[in-house]
């Protein structure tokens, strides 16, 4: 029987589309050669990511499959501590499988959302495309939450299905999964806040049966080999659908679940991609935490825009592990905060290992201290393009990052300009006005990187999002007449002192130049007479040589005004980090002033 022309097109379009999506070869976005130089409103402080490229309109899997028949037998995942090496092709069987199961032994439908509370393993990478294939929203949970933070996560973004490791895993050592979920109450008394029906173990002993009330399976048991996802399935997923929900990392309270679309990630990582050196022979090193966007966007995902391989060193971030999986899988990338960066430098000076392969090493998730991104081309002098960015979870989260013909100065000592089609802009922050270039003030994003809002809340929503649609990212930036970024500090972690404002990055630059300062942190404590006065906690490469507070302070007299030389000198081991990298400054505040016998104003 012949269809009405107005139903075959109904019926047939959308399945013609997707033939025509199959064929497309997205290198075509990747040519590094064709960047355009941001546009900037002189002397406004505002700039836009110009492109001679087009934004993407497909979805995380159909990335994934793209590649699984055009490049099937080329490595896509080097798990280094779990010994596993997949190609596209494989990869893409797996999913398949799991995404089959999640529907037909879970009930996963569209918009429904899945957890992974999981150490990095290639269960994790398998996991967040078999969601994408059948439209559920992943939810990246912390590995090392306690029982409150969990609890929180799963009923905030009421959470559905949880991927989690069982009994006797080999990710016990840092944090006891399955004994925690056993103690929650979130198992033993079902409310109305609770959405969670299944539990499936991904590795250490194999649980079935129950876990309280709820049901517990193995990875296997969901996993359908011999099945496939109906096609009215597939169809029906929009690049426009939510796919992440990332929770922030707490550093000033509590976790906020940023939402991520198909469109905000695999545009961010295919613009990301278009940026990197050398695209068709990209094997990146992914020490970073891929519950986090860093790790997830501009690694996960990232290695199906290209194609290219992600190499996973650990469970965890070891230095060895890392450097040796380096070496082992000649990767050309490596993605790290400055924490990392740091203890690798230290690793390879003091092992005297030599590292040829590596070729470039993106920056991000905090800020970079000058000296350390000198001391890369020292120590690893094949790695010449050092990039370093700026984003947020709540912004895909590449934002701005340099370009390899940009001057080594402005690859080193800025964040870069504009990704395309980005909107960036400098304002007040109290009146958001626009301020001149070279002004400081707080930096606004407005794109196709920025999210959907904060899941399940939008009061808090919009008091990051603007009506006209910017995001605040209480980040103090300059931007100059080419539009290229330089974050100086947080409007939150800002202190005042006697009425002038500090910006802890600016102290903290000047502290790294020191020659035996290997990092430092600089955080306020409240003064009776002035306020707020500045507190640095400093980690030495050489704490066996003798250095005093006033040998410190000695050293900033000549490079900073007085008001900004710090009263306090703590020197320590650790600082409190963020599973990102990022120091907790009010725990820092917090901890000084209790050592210091100071009490709050």
């Amino acid at each position: 029987m012949k269809l009405p022309l107005r139903q075959f097109l109904k019926t047939n379009v959308s399945a013609f589309q997707r033939k025509i999506n199959i064929r497309f070869d997205q290198r075509a976005l990747l040519t590094t050669d064709d960047s355009l130089p941001p546009y900037v409103d002189y002397p406004w402080s505002y700039a836009f990511g110009k492109s001679k490229r087009s934004l993407n309109n497909r979805t995380v899997a159909e990335l994934l499959q793209i590649n699984a028949q055009k490049d099937g037998l080329k490595t896509a995942v080097a798990s280094h501590h779990e010994n596993i090496v997949k190609s596209f092709s494989e990869l893409d069987a797996d999913v398949t499988s799991l995404a089959a199961g999640l529907h037909h032994e879970l009930g996963i439908r569209r918009g429904d959302v899945v957890g992974i509370w999981s150490f990095n393993t290639y269960n994790w990478i398998m996991i967040q495309y078999a969601c994408a294939k059948i439209g559920a929203i992943v939810c990246t949970i912390n590995p090392v939450y306690k029982l409150p933070e969990l609890e929180y996560v799963l009923r905030a973004a009421k959470v559905k299905s949880l991927f989690m490791p069982g009994r006797k895993s080999k990710q016990h050592p840092a944090n006891n999964h399955f004994e925690l979920i056993s103690q929650s109450q979130v198992v033993h008394n079902p409310d109305k806040e609770n959405h969670l029906s299944h539990i499936v173990v991904i590795d250490g002993e194999t649980q079935s049966g129950k876990i309280g009330y709820i049901d517990s399976l193995s990875l296997n048991d969901v996993m359908r080999k011999d099945s496939t996802v109906p096609t009215e399935v597939l169809s029906k997923i929009q690049s426009d659908d939510p796919f992440y929900i990332m929770f922030t990392s707490g550093t000033t309270g509590k976790p906020k679940g940023a939402t991520l679309s198909h469109h905000t990630v695999v545009n961010n990582a295919l613009l990301a991609a278009s940026r990197i050196q050398d695209p068709d022979n990209l094997v990146t090193c992914l020490p970073l935490p891929l519950f986090h966007s860093f790790a997830a966007t501009l690694g996960s995902i990232l290695m199906s825009c290209v194609p290219g391989t992600v190499v996973l060193p650990g469970y965890w971030f070891n230095t060895k592990a890392v450097v040796d999986s380096i070496i082992k899988n000649r990767c050309t990338v490596l993605l790290a905060t400055p924490t990392i960066i740091i203890d690798i430098l230290s690793y390879i000076k003091q092992s005297k290992i030599v590292i040829d392969s590596l070729k470039t090493i993106i920056l991000g998730a905090a800020s970079v201290p000058i000296e350390v991104a000198h001391e890369i081309q020292t120590v690893i002098p094949s790695a010449t393009d050092i990039r370093i960015g700026f984003g947020a979870t709540e912004l895909g989260p590449c934002t701005t990052v340099s370009e390899s013909t940009d001057s080594v100065e402005s690859r080193l000592e800025t964040v870069g300009r504009p990704l395309d089609f980005i909107e960036l802009k400098v304002v007040d922050p109290h009146t958001l006005e626009l301020l001149k270039i070279d002004e400081r003030g707080e930096l606004l994003v407005r794109g196709h990187n920025v999210m959907l809002g904060y899941w399940g809340q939008p009061e808090k929503t919009k008091e990051v999002i603007t009506p006209a649609g910017w995001y605040r990212t209480g980040d103090i930036a300059t931007m100059d007449k080419n539009g290229y970024i330089r974050i100086v500090g947080r409007t939150k972690e800002m202190i005042i002192r006697g009425g002038e404002n500090i910006y802890p990055r600016e102290v903290e630059e000047i502290l790294h130049q020191h020659p035996n300062v290997e990092v430092a942190g600089v955080c306020g404590v409240p003064d009776k007479r002035v306020g707020e006065e500045l507190c640095a906690w400093i980690k030495l490469k050489n704490s066996k040589e003798q250095i005093t507070p006033e040998d410190i302070k000695e050293f900033c007299k000549d490079k900073l005004t007085y008001f900004k030389i710090p009263k306090y000198i703590m020197f320590v081991e650790h600082f409190p980090m963020t599973a990102t990298g990022k120091m907790q400054k009010f725990i820092m505040s917090e901890k000084s002033s209790e050592i210091l016998g100071i009490k709050k104003n």
